[in-house]
């Protein structure tokens, strides 16, 4: 049923998100200490009177908001396509067919009043979800969300690809500049630990037990228990080295060697199916014979129905992709999408991508209702 109408799992998500922007502010163990910037607004949060039973760190929230920003934003964004082919059988064979009108051999996608409703719902979230990032105060966060926004403007706009290598080449010069030992002190010190060389302690001693334990890991849920019974160090006794604070390295721990392969394989293969789905930018319709009583009217309809949900599909896998790509970013500075109370949301991701890139071709039937056809 979800695969006929991925469109419905991202409403859900877009309703997760104004949930969170609504409950947040109550409910986040917000930073006080190595902030980046300070605002009033963290003051005012204190006076909110609800009460709850339990908090979540700030650097797990924006571990959430990364993806959920990913799929709004990518809702947000103007369709890929705004009219559609009408071929047909007899278009192709007749030898008159280039003289047709413009608009007998191009349907316009009609957009409808709850796609721009959809769309001005989506933008506004997005831009809710961002400022709530940007008030964690998480440097990994910031990190991601840069990449993500940079994925999706480039797979919108694919002309913005020629100048990756001028951004490239101007986040060298700049981290060139500032020193490589600074810029790494600046995205790995947070309030919960201090400085980076925290960080780097906790990634020594998760990599001992990776060396000691490459097939089986630790366990899941045993690193407070078994790092610092076995490599002690300070750094491991803080109530914040509750994780390795790098994802692969989580997943090493958890899982094992096997483990890790085994996750990163299933990711690199929804990778590279979202590139695949996102590559058919346009909607083509299969040429369809017109029976001598046809309703030609019917099936264009149908024809526009169909390039609507491609867009809509289209869209989503962006979103997902982007989502997927951020975590993994966000994941080399802490590990939140992994083993935590959101951890739920990359598997949504995950299931997004798998969702609107079905794996066989549509094709628009006489009656102007959907069907398929294996490609």
């Amino acid at each position: 049923w979800l695969r006929a109408r991925p469109l419905y799992l991202g409403r859900a998500l877009l309703l997760l998100s104004v949930t969170l922007i609504l409950v947040a502010p109550a409910i986040v163990q917000w930073k006080s200490e190595f902030r980046l910037f300070y605002t009033p607004i963290y003051d005012w949060f204190q006076y909110i009177p609800l009460q709850v039973g339990e908090t979540v760190h700030a650097n797990i929230l924006a571990g959430a908001l990364i993806q959920l920003s990913a799929i709004a934003l990518a809702l947000a964004l103007p369709p890929v396509q705004n009219k559609v082919k009408a071929v047909h059988q007899a278009q192709r064979q007749s030898p008159d067919a280039a003289d047709e009108p413009h608009r007998q051999r191009f349907l316009r996608i009609k957009v409808h009043r709850v796609d721009r409703l959809q769309r001005w719902v989506a933008g506004i979230v997005a831009v809710f979800l961002m400022t709530l990032l940007i008030l964690t105060q998480s440097r990994g966060a910031y990190l991601a969300l840069a990449v993500v926004l940079l994925v999706l403007f480039m797979l919108r706009w694919p002309r913005l690809r020629l100048l990756l290598p001028l951004l490239v080449l101007a986040t060298a010069i700049a981290v060139y500049g500032y020193g490589p030992a600074a810029t790494f002190e600046l995205l790995g010190s947070d309030n919960t630990f201090g400085g980076a060389n925290w960080r780097t302690s906790v990634w020594h001693a998760a990599g001992q037990a990776i060396h000691d334990f490459p097939y089986t890991g630790i366990g899941i849920g045993n690193f407070r228990t078994v790092l610092p019974t076995l490599y002690p160090h300070p750094a491991l006794e803080m109530d914040s080295a509750n994780h390795a604070h790098n994802l692969a390295m989580q997943l090493s721990l958890d899982l094992g060697l096997p483990g890790l392969l085994a996750y990163y394989l299933f990711v690199v293969t929804l990778i590279w199916r979202a590139i695949q789905r996102l590559r058919q930018r346009t909607f083509v319709p299969a040429p369809q014979p017109i029976a001598p009583n046809g309703n030609t009217r019917q099936r264009q309809k149908a024809i526009v129905r169909m390039a609507r949900r491609h867009t809509e599909n289209w869209a989503l896998t962006a979103g997902a992709l982007a989502a997927v790509v951020g975590i993994q970013v966000h994941g080399l500075l802490d590990a939140v999408t992994w083993g935590t109370k959101l951890a739920f949301l990359p598997w949504l991701c995950f299931a997004l991508i798998q969702l609107s890139a079905p794996p066989r071709a549509e094709t628009a039937t006489p009656d102007g209702d959907y069907g398929e056809s294996a490609p």
